[in-house]
This record gives structure tokens, sequence and C-alpha cells, in this order.
């Protein structure tokens, strides 16, 4: 009886486990806590009444994720991204204004733009074929979350606008769908999420705001 080639065999095992983890989509339940750097650099103003506002173009829910340069996908999850960094971007407004009015001449708008979350294996393809042949999930993969959000600032008449871009990167070891999975992207998304208040901390810094 004529034997498949193990290189037939490896490539099929690959094929297989790359389209389970695409027809999977895993909750990412996403921490809508600031960091001890962003408390840090926290400093009131009681000088100044502002009004502010927080639009959102990110859909909550399933999303695609991407691979490293961007072309297809490795799977799917499920955050909650545009409400755990609306709610984080409410704190921080409160603690940064000690005065918020509607009737400002201080208006703040903050839309939040789009968001992407990346997945991809650090190690070599034929490396995680041999081991998705052998039964081990313990390789070396990266999630890394992206956020753009415009910030417009109107105030004696003239509005500016700042384009704020946060990147984020975490390590960890096993499948997609695993517990250390799991928490890695939450890690990724939520450093992602302080780094975008952190900037923003800064710009109102700049402009004495």
């Amino acid at each position: 009886m004529k034997q498949k080639p193990i290189y037939s065999i490896s490539c099929t095992a690959f094929i297989l486990i790359t389209f389970l983890a695409s027809a999977c989509a895993t909750n990412i339940p996403v921490k809508s806590s600031m960091n001890d750097f962003v408390l840090m650099g926290l400093k009131t103003n009681r000088q100044v009444t502002v009004s502010y506002e927080v639009f959102s173009n990110i859909q909550d829910g399933k999303i695609t994720v991407l691979r490293e340069e961007g072309a297809g996908a490795t799977g799917s999850v499920i955050i909650n991204e545009s409400a755990a960094l609306k709610r984080m971007i409410d704190d921080y407004m409160f603690a940064r204004f000690s005065k918020i009015s509607d009737n400002s001449d201080i208006k703040i708008v903050i839309t939040l733009q789009s968001f992407i979350v990346r997945d991809w294996s650090t190690e070599s393809t034929g490396m995680v074929v041999l081991r998705a042949v052998v039964g081990s999930s313990a390789y070396s993969r990266m999630v890394s979350a992206r956020i753009v959000a415009a910030i417009d600032v109107t105030q004696r008449g003239a509005t500016e606008t700042k384009t704020i871009i946060a990147n984020s990167e975490e390590t960890y070891i096993g499948e997609f769908t695993s517990p250390n999975g799991n928490k890695a992207f939450s890690d990724c998304v939520n450093s992602a999420n302080n780094k975008l208040l952190m900037q923003l901390n800064a710009f109102f810094e700049d402009r004495k705001i």
C-alpha cells in the first residue's frame, strides 16, 4: 500500500488548523481601567470649563483578526472595544477637567475612527506545521492592536484637529483561542487604549487645556 508523503499530511493539518481557527470567534473581555502611567501624568484642570462628546466608528462585536502583513485573517474575536474605550475616555475626561458643561465655549470632540487587531506566529511556517503534526500547541505567537482617533478642539472660533494613533503588542505561548491567547489579546487592547489616553493627555497639556 502506497503511503502519503509526510509533506502532504503536514500541509493538510496546517490548512485544517487554520480553517478551525477562522471558523470560531473567541470572546475577549476588554478591561476599561486606566493604568498607572496615565494616572501619574494626569493633572486636573480646575481653571477652564469644557464640553466634550465621543463618537465611534468602531463596531463592537465580532471582528476579523488580520495577519501580520494584513493579508488574510487568522480568525475572529468578539471584542467590545468601542464601549470599553468610551468608558475609559469618560473616566479620563472627568478626572482631567473639574468643570464640564454643554454650554462651554471650549468644545472637545473625540472620534474613534478605526480599530485593528493582528495575530501571527513568530516561528517559521515549517516549525508551526511540525508542531501541528506532533500535536503540540506550545508555539510562540504575537498579537497587536492599533487604534486611530481624531481630536477636535474648538475655542475662540477656531478648530484644531489632531490624529492620534496608538499601537501595542503582546507575545504569548499557545493557540489562538487558548487562555494565554485570550489574556494577550485583552492586555494588548487595554495597553493600546491607555497609550491613546496618554497621547490625549499630552495634547491637552501642550495646549494648556
